[in-house]
C-alpha cells in the first residue's frame, strides 16, 4: 500500500488524484483489481456500479480508511471531504454545532463560517442552523451532511450514494445542491443509479476496474 503526496499544482484545475494499480479483496474475493484512474480537481465524476462492485471500498481507500495494494497519489496540500452513505452527524447537536465540529478538522470555523452560511442558504437549510439534527427530515439531514462534508472547501469531495432513499422532491433538492457545489469543488460520487448530467464525467466500476460510461 502506498499513499504518496505529490507537489501541489499551480492551479486547482491542475491538481490530480491518481490511482495506480489499486487492488483490494475481502475474504479471498477480489473487489478492486489493479484499478487505475486520474481524477482532476474541479471536475465532477459519477461512478456507477452494482451493489457489491466496490464503490464504497474505493472511496474508503481514497479517504485513507482501508489498507490496499497499489498507490494513491494525492497532492501534498490537497483537502478531501467525505460524505458517507450513513452520515456521521451528531443527532443531539444543532446543525451549527455540527458545522463547527466539521470545520475544526478542516481549518478554523471563523475562516469558513461565511462560506458555510452562503452554501446553507443556497441549500435552503440556513433557517435550520440552530435546530437539532434529530429534528430534521431525511432530505434536510442529507443536505446538512453534505454541507458538513464541504465546509472546509475540499479539493476533492467524496459522496457515497448521496440521493439513496430520498423521495422525488428531496432527490431534486439534493441534486441541485450537488450541482452547485460541483462548480466550486471537485466531486467524486458513487451510485448504483443513473444520474444524468451531461457536464460531468461518467464512469462504471465493473470487475474491479473503472471504465468510461459516457452513455449514462
Amino acid at each position: 500500500m502506498s499513499m504518496e503526496q505529490t507537489a501541489p499544482g499551480k492551479k486547482n484545475a491542475e491538481m490530480k488524484l491518481v490511482l495506480k494499480n489499486v487492488s483490494k479483496g475481502w475474504e479471498g474475493r477480489g473487489i478492486l483489481k489493479e484499478c487505475s484512474y486520474v481524477f482532476s480537481a474541479g471536475c465532477t465524476y459519477y461512478i456507477r456500479g452494482r451493489s457489491g462492485a466496490g464503490k464504497t471500498t474505493l472511496l474508503h481507500i481514497i479517504a485513507g480508511y482501508l489498507p490496499f495494494h497499489g498507490q494513491v497519489l494525492i497532492p501534498k496540500h490537497a483537502r478531501i471531504g467525505y460524505m458517507m452513505q450513513e452520515d456521521l452527524l451528531f443527532s443531539s447537536l444543532t446543525l451549527r454545532q455540527n458545522l463547527r465540529l466539521a470545520a475544526a478538522g478542516a481549518g478554523h470555523w471563523k475562516k469558513e463560517e461565511g462560506h458555510a452560511l452562503a452554501w446553507l442558504e443556497m441549500m435552503q437549510i440556513d433557517h435550520l442552523m440552530d435546530r437539532e439534527i434529530r429534528c430534521l427530515s431525511g432530505g434536510e439531514r442529507k443536505r446538512a451532511a453534505l454541507a458538513c462534508a464541504a465546509v472546509g472547501r475540499p479539493d476533492f469531495l467524496l459522496l457515497d450514494e448521496p440521493v439513496v432513499a430520498l423521495d422525488g422532491e428531496s432527490r431534486k433538492g439534493m441534486l441541485r445542491c450537488m450541482r452547485f457545489l460541483a462548480k466550486k469543488i471537485g466531486c467524486i460520487t458513487v451510485t448504483h443509479e443513473t444520474i444524468r448530467d451531461p457536464t460531468s464525467i461518467h464512469l462504471r466500476l465493473e470487475k474491479g476496474k473503472l471504465f468510461d460510461d459516457s452513455e449514462a
